[in-house]
């Protein structure tokens, strides 16, 4: 079967819109999609999570803006869809080009709980973001979901060697994880480690 690339730019969930995107969201259930890039601004995780539950071939999952996405509590049967559909989907690669502020942290991590089988993560650094902050959190929020990810991008337009050097003695200094390997390519800069 064909890999099918779906992307979302504009999908906001305001009272007129509600009949519309539950009748997108039933059109596209028809088809094997695998790959999809969505725009979050604007859009409630509970659309989001809806229109993900209707996707269940998604292997590759693109998070093009974080920017207006909100995050609210969760009622219990929209808790118990969440961990239906974590432990279900198929989702292994994670990648967000959009990263702008702190609270993007919860956000991110937001996703990489819904994705137990993530073996690739990218998220794309601002210039003016502390690169140190946010792999020291991702990599301790998730050391023990080590169990298929073992690959981390970082896109940092700025990225040179001494970025590289200084986020190896962190690592290295707080033992954030073992026997890995760091790396940079033009502007990504790739952690990858042993899985367990």
């Amino acid at each position: 079967m064909a890999n099918i690339k779906l992307t979302i730019d504009r999908l906001y969930s305001t009272t007129g819109r509600q009949n519309l995107a539950d009748i997108f969201f039933s059109f596209i259930s028809n088809f094997h999609i695998t790959h999809l890039d969505v725009n979050c601004n604007k859009l409630l995780y509970t659309k989001l999570i809806k229109l993900l539950g209707v996707l269940p071939n998604l292997q590759s999952l693109e998070i093009l803006s974080l920017s207006s996405f909100k995050l609210k509590y969760l009622s219990q049967k929209e808790t118990e869809f969440i961990q239906l559909w974590s432990s279900n989907n198929k989702i292994t690669k994670l990648v967000f080009k959009s990263f702008i502020e702190e609270i993007d942290l919860e956000k991110i991590q937001f996703f990489i709980d819904f994705c137990p089988r993530m073996e690739y993560l990218e998220v794309k650094c601002e210039n003016n973001f502390n690169i140190e902050l946010i792999v020291r959190y991702i990599l301790m929020k998730n050391i023990d979901k080590f169990l298929h990810w073992n690959l981390f991008c970082l896109w940092v337009p700025i990225a040179n060697d001494e970025i590289v050097e200084q986020l190896q003695a962190i690592i290295n200094r707080e033992k954030l994880i073992w026997d890995y390997k760091i790396a940079r390519t033009t502007d990504k800069i790739y952690l990858q480690w042993k899985l367990k």
